[in-house]
């Protein structure tokens, strides 16, 4: 879920993910290294968020290094641990559990006890690396927490990845969303690293928001970190229900946004496309042409809804997720057998598509195979006489037959005997 690298500092937003444990659930928050001020913007953005971890805790790990001792910046956070507030509705400052981290060997052993002297009692002797001691870290975990109602299951919540190049406002648009700062914002490109999942509520529903690095051109990928990132915005968008893909106003379409619309289409997930920073536009220029320009460079997402909006402000910021809502609904879209039948029937009329192989392509009947998104198998005359081009009409027919016009779907053209046509399946 973090991303690992030797360099200091890597972490900067608090990374959450739920863990499920004897019966007990609760939220696991990876932050960035308490003492890793370097004057910077960013760095006090990191420190602020980590005192923020610290308040809203209910139980705090506190890792030492055991091959490194008892060092002063061990010293300087039991410090401050044992000076952390009680933090809100509660009578006293939340229980910090000491763990021993890289333990990888028995000859570790003895020098964990070196941190008895940071006044949390014994630490817990694990190793990350090896996965020693987790199982008893999360017995401890569970065993240390408060008396609470279970959090509501994140099973049902739409997962939202927020995606676009660097510095479009995506980290912007996730705290106006949150309406708290939970991830970091800064001019400075790069800022976000990992894949940071924000669980919002609004109306009795739940939605996590996945914020994702900025993406760039491959050839300008500077190290491991920023590799990682690149893979971690990828898996997001895998594992995601809905892509709001970001694009700022003021900036023409680059090579850099057509490559993830590209991977947005491919991946077959509902996509919002929201133009950012509008309250920095160009007055002289209407909504009109802002919306015309996008559609001619991004022809591969022809299908998705635009948003204007401005993260900044607010404006618009939640018709976004109401966008997505409604996307992820049409995204489940099941058609009837008989309704299917008819637009079988109904296609020869449609066009009159170009002549291949000198035969006239035929559809015989479609059927459904699958939803999220919606995929239907058709079977056909001859799958080699339907050019891409009448591919893509037909994928946009049905859209409009079955009420599905802003999501993609998938067909899967089948021979009508076995062995004729290469079949395959078509991005749509």
């Amino acid at each position: 879920m973090s991303i690992v690298d030797p360099t200091p500092g890597v972490t900067r937003d608090c990374v959450a993910v739920p863990i499920t444990h004897a019966g007990r659930t609760f939220e696991l928050v990876d932050t960035g290294g308490i003492g890793m001020e370097d004057g910077t913007p960013i760095g006090a953005a990191v420190q602020r968020q980590i005192e923020a971890g610290i308040e809203a805790a209910d139980l705090i790990l506190f890792v030492v290094d055991v091959r490194a001792g008892v060092t002063p910046l061990e010293e300087k956070v039991a410090a401050r641990l044992r000076q952390r507030p009680a933090g809100a509705g509660r009578a006293a400052p939340a229980p910090v559990l000491l763990v021993a981290n890289k333990v990888d060997t028995a000859a570790f052993e003895a020098g964990a006890a070196e941190f008895f002297r940071l006044g949390f009692g014994e630490p817990l002797r694990v190793s990350a690396l090896q996965r020693l001691g987790l199982a008893d870290l999360l017995d401890a975990i569970a065993a240390r927490l408060p008396a609470a109602a279970a959090p509501p299951p994140l099973d049902d919540a739409l997962r939202i990845a927020v995606v676009g190049k660097r510095n479009v406002g995506k980290s912007t648009l996730v705290n106006a969303l949150a309406r708290a700062e939970r991830v970091i914002v800064s001019e400075i490109p790069g800022t976000t690293r990992d894949a940071v999942d924000v669980r919002i509520e609004r109306g009795g529903k739940t939605f996590v928001l996945i914020d994702t690095a900025g993406l760039r051109k491959r050839r300008k990928v500077e190290d491991a970190i920023e590799l990682y990132s690149r893979m971690r915005t990828e898996a997001a968008v895998r594992r995601c229900d809905a892509v709001l893909f970001l694009l700022d106003v003021r900036e023409p379409v680059t090579e850099v946004d057509q490559k993830i619309a590209e991977r947005v289409e491919a991946s077959g997930k509902p996509c919002v496309i929201g133009l950012n920073k509008w309250d920095a536009a160009d007055a002289a220029r209407g909504p009109e042409a802002y919306l015309a320009y996008v559609r001619a460079h991004l022809p591969g997402l022809g299908f998705a809804p635009i948003v204007i909006l401005s993260a900044k402000t607010g404006f618009r910021t939640w018709s976004l997720i109401e966008m997505a809502e409604e996307l992820h609904r049409q995204a489940g879209t099941r058609a009837t057998t008989g309704l299917l039948n008819r637009l079988a029937k109904a296609a020869a009329e449609w066009a009159h598509p170009r002549i291949t192989r000198s035969r006239l392509p035929k559809i015989y009947y479609i059927t459904q195979t699958g939803v999220h998104p919606p995929r239907f198998r058709l079977f056909v005359n001859d799958p080699r006489c339907f050019t891409p081009d009448y591919r893509r009409f037909l994928a946009s027919r049905l859209r409009e037959s079955l009420g599905c016009r802003e999501v993609p779907i998938r067909l899967d053209l089948r021979g009508k005997r076995a062995g004729r046509g290469s079949g395959g399946t078509s991005h749509a």
